[in-house]
């Protein structure tokens, strides 16, 4: 955990999106992901590389159209950030 925010290691992030099946979601993150990410970088917090990178892996995964990005308010300055693999063949979420 940095700050507020939990996040799925990249190498995890990456595996689940290979072996997801069509429709599921997976959360990559837990927390105000761009205020934690920027306050780590600030604080110079090990993880803060982490931060940025699984975010980055997701958007990828999205412009590639393996995923579409989701995020739903949880509480006060918390957001639980994920990912749907798309249904059928079209990559249409249904």
């Amino acid at each position: 955990m940095t700050g507020n925010c939990d996040r799925l290691p990249v190498r995890e992030f990456n595996q689940r999106l290979t072996t997801a099946k069509p429709g599921q979601i997976i959360v990559y993150a837990t927390g105000f992901l761009a205020a934690d990410t920027a306050e780590a970088f600030h604080n110079k917090t090990p993880t803060a590389a982490d931060l940025s990178k699984v975010a980055e892996a997701a958007l990828l995964a999205s412009v590639r159209g393996e995923a579409f990005l989701t995020q739903r308010c949880i509480g006060p300055r918390r957001f639980e950030f994920a990912h749907r693999k798309p249904n059928g063949v079209t990559g249409k979420a249904e």
